[in-house]
């Protein structure tokens, strides 16, 4: 299973077999071409049949500017499109409720993300920790 956590700037995603995870990492783009091709890669592994995607969520009194919401859209449209043209099916799922200081002990409890992620950038980790945490409460 790929899961992608979408962002406007640097897309989470882990790929699983079965409930094991196998990788881990985060896409940086600076546009939804970029992000449909380093995406791309990611997708290229073989032997998934499903592809689990956060719906993205507009939050009452967020303080995101709506332009970045249409971005988010079209980010989950390209990894949606990108899916489907490799024969995978898409699941969506919606955000976790899940406290961030929860979800990233969850994570580190399970596994050493500072070593799987190790090439990306500490700022950025929590991007590939939600995929990670979303992954781990499909397979469980």
């Amino acid at each position: 299973m790929i899961v992608i956590d979408p962002s406007v700037r640097a897309c989470g995603w882990a790929i699983f077999y079965g409930r094991d995870l196998e990788s881990a990492g985060v896409v940086q783009a600076t546009d939804p071409v970029d992000l449909a091709d380093r995406l791309a890669m990611v997708m290229h592994t073989p032997n998934h049949s499903v592809c689990l995607i956060e719906r993205p969520r507009i939050y009452p009194h967020s303080p995101v500017p709506p332009n970045d919401i249409v971005t988010l859209g079209i980010a989950v449209g390209v990894a949606t499109a990108l899916a489907r043209v490799r024969g995978i099916r898409v699941e969506y799922t919606y955000p976790t409720q899940l406290n961030k200081t929860v979800t990233e002990h969850r994570v580190r409890k399970v596994l050493n993300p500072d070593k799987m992620l190790k090439t990306v950038p500490k700022s950025l980790q929590h991007n590939a920790i939600d995929a990670i945490h979303l992954g781990m409460i499909h397979v469980s």
